[in-house]
């Protein structure tokens, strides 16, 4: 019963995380980390990267991904735009075009972020489209290697998709004890400066 209540609590309070449709605010300092690489491959793929980047956070769609294929022309192997163009095309309803890109990012480079994007994709993949239980179940393992790959200690969302996964996948043990992490987590976080 106590787990019972626990679960149900911070189930409301996982409700309260930034999710695909609610991108939360980018950390400034990865984004510019992001393209000062992108800088050293293409520097002309700049400001479309960025432009492309804020159409996809306004859940502007349409217009983001012309702009990441046009990054993409000019660095091919650049896995943030590859899996930035992948959540875009699902966000326009071209989900297996989106899966694509972000299993090819994965397939490039096996990063926390990559993997998420891979998780997200297919869990949620778009508008009128649902996930099979074997795409759920696919997202839970990559979010969970994503979360046990991030180093950072400073975003929740890695924890917060896999404790999504854990609920929808119906995996109430790992659920309880991922939250239990989280509100730990979460509680040690300190400030951001700015």
């Amino acid at each position: 019963m106590r787990h019972r209540l626990f679960a149900i609590f911070a189930g409301i309070a996982l409700l309260c995380i930034p999710m695909p449709a609610q991108q939360a605010a980018r950390n400034a300092k990865v984004e510019q980390t992001i393209c000062d690489k992108l800088a050293a491959i293409a520097p002309q793929a700049v400001e479309p990267f960025k432009r492309a980047t804020s159409a996809m956070d306004a859940g502007e769609y349409q217009v983001a991904v012309p702009l990441f294929q046009q990054v993409l022309q000019q660095a091919p192997l650049f896995t943030p735009a590859m899996r930035r163009l992948g959540s875009s095309l699902a966000g326009t309803g071209q989900v297996e075009d989106g899966i694509s890109y972000s299993e090819k990012a994965v397939k490039i480079e096996r990063s926390p972020e990559n993997l998420a994007s891979l998780a997200m994709v297919l869990a949620f993949p778009g508008p009128n489209h649902q996930a099979s239980a074997s795409q759920l179940q696919s997202a839970f393992l990559l979010a969970k290697e994503a979360n046990d790959n991030y180093r950072g200690e400073d975003d929740a969302s890695y924890l917060a998709l896999l404790a999504q996964l854990s609920l929808t996948v119906r995996n109430d043990r790992n659920f309880v004890k991922l939250l239990t992490s989280w509100f730990r987590d979460i509680t040690n976080l300190q400030p951001l400066t700015t």
